[in-house]
């Protein structure tokens, strides 16, 4: 059995993902395909749609962020999609790791995605969330 900290057997689902090339396509183009991944979403068991999912999240996650998750951060976001438990240290992209089950379990509504950090937990004891406090300094809305 794989230690706690293994994520190597999500990696298989990984190479799926990879296996779908959405590199240069415009943001309209993989939005449109966010929808009928939500259509599809309706009929289809979600771990069928994970790689299709992943591979959408991946690059709008380029597109608008200008951050391309790892794999091991896609691993880990297998992980979190089939309800395993992941743990990051500060800094290695707990939050980029969990758009992309987020988005999966959003497709019905069914599932949640939980990420807790110290930072986010300071965050959500405040009630903060930076988008809905556009006055902010950056490291404010960060909670630094």
């Amino acid at each position: 059995m794989p230690s706690r900290r293994d994520v190597r057997p999500y990696f298989a689902a990984i190479a799926d993902v990879s296996a779908i090339d959405l590199t240069g396509l415009p943001l309209p183009a993989l939005i449109e395909r966010a929808r009928d991944l939500r259509a599809r979403a309706e009929h289809e068991p979600l771990d069928g749609l994970l790689p299709s999912v992943f591979a959408v999240a991946r690059e709008i996650s380029q597109h608008t962020l200008g951050l391309r998750p790892f794999d091991v951060q896609m691993a880990a976001g297998v992980a979190l999609a089939r309800a395993a438990s992941c743990s990051f240290a500060t800094g290695e992209g707990k939050t980029l790791a969990a758009v992309a089950p987020a988005i999966l379990q959003a497709l019905t509504s069914a599932g949640r995605t939980h990420l807790h950090g110290e930072r986010l937990s300071r965050r959500a004891r405040c009630g903060v969330d930076g988008a809905a406090l556009p006055g902010l300094r950056p490291r404010e809305r960060r909670g630094d």
